[in-house]
């Protein structure tokens, strides 16, 4: 029998068995059957292959002997079910659900756009229990070696429903067209995803060369996946290692102007030395040192993965509960951050007296406008000055300022200027310090510092004679 029409879902997972099993499961409640499922398992010491085996028997095992991170893990997934003939495979994270039509949608989008190479879901950032988006596709910046998440952090509400063309898609939902990959030439030479990746960026590279080879990468608002490592602020210093490192090698081999390149890693490499400044304030000498392992290996055209960098979690949970009342939390940046980190934020300060200053505009639910302090502001801003500030003064006995990955001299200053007994900036992962009026030179001598000598070791490295190589 033909399988050219069929899809085969590839799943690839290492040491996260309940996620995987979660996933599976929602695989089985999909309306539409007509497909096949195979999971990639990356050598997981947790069992993983036994709950797989014993509670889903129609599901495919393929068990590799050591993890090859996702390259490689959706590269053996992908040979293995492109070599029986299959007309599309749909990739996924082993930390994803798909909501029920999740691959309709997709594969409506390739039946009407016979130019479409892949096509990726949208994508909630799961546990926050409202619909808030991670990211409709996304967008290469040339410019910082960064992406741009599209739609990130919208409330939806099912209302964006349309097709959208992108740079890319992320492999934690992804259609891929099997006559998109036929011949060597199509993928510039380079077999699936590129192994040399590892970890992060993989998914970017392998779409960027497909849009090369003249097909179309776009995201459809109608196929809904939760990916739960957004929203649970999952992650570990190989997050920061692979992303940062591989996001310097990805222009090596697509930025062929020598000029741009040099300018898109200084930008890279200053970026970098800000949140780097942001964790040696917190306290994180580990993911600190990851870092710096990032930028020198990427310096020196390290590939592939590294065998001695052990994880070290980026979340932390306060052992200390602090049992004073009238606690004030101002969330900086966009106001999903609140949503994603208010379990924390009210496992370490109690849930009965907090109060939180948010975007009024974006507030989604009626349980926190009923008992949360409101205020409009601009995005990602504060004013000491303003009036709503102002109203604040005056009676906390704690203020925490709620942020992501920055220190925004602006709403540090207006966290200060409540004249709160005690401040403290806790970021998305769940590190504090106290904040006082030295936090901010003390930050800002540290980024100097790391840009200083980033930037000198960026001039004097390999990478720049990698360009285009």
């Amino acid at each position: 029998m033909s399988l050219a029409g069929r899809t085969a879902a590839v799943v690839v997972t290492w040491n996260k068995a309940a996620r995987v099993r979660d996933c599976l499961r929602s695989l089985e409640a999909l309306p539409e059957q007509d497909f096949d499922v195979f999971v990639v398992d990356n050598a997981s010491s947790d069992g993983t292959v036994e709950m797989v085996r014993r509670d889903f028997p129609r599901v495919e095992l393929l068990v590799n002997e050591e993890n090859l991170g996702g390259a490689g893990g959706f590269n053996v997934g992908m040979r293995h079910v492109l070599d029986r003939g299959y007309g599309f495979v749909w990739l996924l994270d082993d930390d994803v659900t798909a909501e029920p039509g999740a691959l309709g949608a997709l594969r409506g989008v390739m039946a009407e756009r016979p130019g479409c190479g892949v096509v990726g879901s949208k994508i909630y950032a799961a546990g926050t229990g409202l619909p808030f988006i991670q990211e409709l596709g996304s967008f290469i910046d040339w410019e910082t070696a960064g992406i741009r998440l599209n739609c990130n952090g919208t409330f939806d509400h099912g209302r964006i429903a349309e097709t959208v063309e992108v740079d890319y898609v992320p492999a934690c939902s992804m259609l891929v067209r099997a006559n998109a990959l036929v011949g060597a030439a199509a993928l510039e030479g380079q077999a699936l995803f590129d192994p040399s990746y590892f970890l992060y960026w993989d998914d970017i590279d392998f779409c960027h060369r497909l849009v090369r080879a003249g097909w179309q990468v776009l995201a459809c608002g109608e196929s809904v996946v939760n990916h739960f490592s957004s929203g649970e602020r999952a992650g570990t210093s190989l997050t920061i290692y692979y992303s940062l490192r591989n996001s310097l090698y990805f222009m090596t081999q697509h930025q062929t102007d020598r000029a741009a390149f040099e300018r898109c890693a200084r930008r890279r490499v200053e970026g970098a030395a800000e949140r780097a400044a942001l964790f040696r304030t917190l306290g994180r000498e580990e993911l600190v040192e990851a870092m710096e392992r990032a930028v020198r290996d990427a310096l020196a055209v390290v590939r592939g993965r590294v065998e001695d960098l052990a994880p070290v979690a980026l979340s932390v949970e306060s052992a200390e509960r602090f049992e004073a009342v009238d606690t004030l939390v101002l969330v900086a940046q966009r106001p999903h951050i609140f949503y994603q980190c208010r379990p924390a934020v009210e496992r370490a300060f109690g849930a009965e007296r907090v109060g939180y200053v948010v975007d009024s505009r974006h507030v989604m639910d009626l349980d926190m406008m009923e008992r949360s302090n409101l205020f409009g502001y601009p995005d990602g801003d504060f004013s000491a000055e303003s009036p709503a500030m102002q109203g604040y003064a005056g009676g906390q006995e704690r203020v925490v300022l709620l942020g992501k990955d920055a220190l925004f001299p602006n709403a540090v200053e207006a966290a200060l200027s409540l004249g709160a007994p005690e401040t403290l900036y806790m970021d998305f992962y769940g590190n504090m310090i106290p904040l006082t009026e030295r936090t901010l030179d003390e930050h800002a001598a540290h980024a100097e510092a790391f840009r200083s000598r980033w930037t000198a070791q960026l001039e004097q490295s390999d990478l720049l004679q990698a360009v285009g190589a």
